[in-house]
């Protein structure tokens, strides 16, 4: 499943305006994603000259593990990040 989200970072780190942008279909998975971003923020402080706010769209993978592997059902969290100024 993927769902790509749109967030701003201010100076200092702090995220906001997180938002689905591209839903992934799933209602839990997307609101995964939305708490993600929470609870990364803050994020490290943007760099001197750096504009008041970045705008990020940032896109999870989820990639389900099959139950029947040799490991428990897991799943992991691919994405990719972009920066729109």
């Amino acid at each position: 499943m993927k769902v790509v989200v749109h967030f701003s970072v201010d100076k200092s780190g702090k995220t906001s305006n997180a938002r689905i942008a591209k839903s992934s279909g799933n209602k839990a998975c997307d609101d995964s994603a939305l708490k993600a971003i929470s609870a990364v923020s803050p994020l490290p402080k943007l760099g001197a000259g750096s504009p008041p706010t970045v705008d990020i769209e940032y896109r999870f993978d989820y990639v389900g593990k099959k139950a029947s592997s040799p490991t428990p059902a897991s799943s992991d969290v691919q994405g990719e990040m972009h920066r729109y100024d």
